[in-house]
């Protein structure tokens, strides 16, 4: 069975975490009876990301997904929608973390 769009790019995604970014800890989470949940948690170097994976840039985040990873922002975290079409983007930003 071959795997989703975005649960292929998440697996590269976290392997590139796995090699670039050493004491980072991240978890997947399923949280399926909370809506907008982010998909996941991370902490590097102690500040916290969280991450909405979309397989796509046309794969729109519901409003409860835009309103949560606001709302971490405004907190001090770093909420993000990460797609194909902007990992490089977000890379450069999880590895300026790295120096924190």
């Amino acid at each position: 069975m071959s795997q989703k769009p975005e649960t292929a790019f998440r697996a590269k995604a976290y392997r590139w975490i796995d090699l670039n970014l050493p004491g980072c800890w991240y978890e997947s989470i399923q949280q399926v009876a909370i809506r907008g949940t982010p998909d996941t948690f991370m902490c590097l170097r102690g500040r916290f990301v969280a991450l909405e994976w979309k397989a796509d840039e046309s794969s729109p985040a519901t409003e409860m997904q835009k309103l949560k990873l606001e709302r971490i922002n405004a907190a001090g975290g770093i909420g993000l929608i990460v797609h194909p079409q902007n990992w490089e983007q977000v890379q450069k930003i999880l590895l300026g973390l790295r120096g924190h």
